[in-house]
């Protein structure tokens, strides 16, 4: 599959096929990486909402889901080819992969941040009451029956 390349470079021919020395690619999205692209592309378009609503638990499983197939399809374009001499294998998962991983700290504090909002929110509205008559026996203000029913 790679005669002209040395074994070191299989990893990365795996994904972007060299082309002659003297000429720019034509084209990024080949048969070989495109199954990455199409994944890393869902992965996107599954952020976008999130990030609008991060407190949707649907909106964070998709892009989990996304996630989990983006990773998948790092190992199965890399293929099975180890160069045994410099590993560049791994260098080359760790670069495909890290767009995908970055995505897992905002995910994790998306219910995280939900949670802080709403007990902000919680805060401000108790402290609204506590501020008043009985909670408050200096306040000159009563609170409202309609405020605790």
């Amino acid at each position: 599959m790679f005669p002209t390349w040395p074994r070191r470079f299989c990893p990365l021919q795996a994904l972007e096929p060299g082309g002659a020395p003297d000429k720019l690619p034509d084209q990024y999205i080949l048969s070989s990486n495109k199954d990455y692209i199409v994944a890393l592309t869902k992965l996107q378009s599954d952020i976008a909402p999130l990030a609008v609503n991060p407190a949707d638990p649907t909106l964070a499983s998709q892009v989990a889901n996304s996630e989990g197939a983006a990773k998948v399809t790092v190992t199965q374009v890399m293929g099975t080819r180890v160069d045994q001499t410099f590993h560049n294998e791994n260098l080359v998962r760790a670069l495909l992969e890290e767009p995908i991983t970055n995505v897992d700290a905002p995910l994790k504090l998306g219910p995280a941040a939900a949670v802080n909002a709403a007990g902000k929110s919680f805060c401000s509205r108790f402290a609204q009451i506590t501020g008043k008559y009985p909670f408050n026996p200096a306040s000159d203000q009563d609170l409202p029956r309609r405020s605790v029913e």
